[in-house]
């Protein structure tokens, strides 16, 4: 995992995969920029797979420190609509979206 950590750090964002991104955000690695790209993509299908089951990239950014959502309010509102909408669904990543919502939903 770490020299796959060190070699997208050397690719061109436009040459990432989804599951990079998912990679990279849960190791907390460039998250500025990898972040709005991940919500992006969560926001137009939550239930995306990558590697592991249908929503692991949902689920990485769920599990954001609250530091980072508390400086960036524009993103948390957008993973809290995101989220809103996948709570309904009996899935692997629906406890997670509950816990999410009751700790930050309406926003910081």
């Amino acid at each position: 995992m770490v020299a796959r950590c060190l070699l997208l750090r050397r690719t061109p964002l436009k040459d990432f995969t989804l599951g990079d991104l998912r990679l990279l955000v849960g190791q907390k690695i460039g998250l500025e920029v990898l972040v709005p790209k991940a919500l992006q993509q969560v926001s137009s299908e939550p239930l995306l797979e990558t590697d592991y089951y249908p929503g692991d990239p949902l689920s990485v950014l769920l599990r954001l420190d609250e530091s980072y959502w508390s400086d960036h309010s524009v993103e948390l509102k957008q993973l809290v609509s995101t989220v809103q909408s996948v709570v309904p669904l009996n899935d692997k990543v629906a406890h997670e979206c509950q816990a999410f919502l009751a700790k930050y939903d309406g926003g910081p």
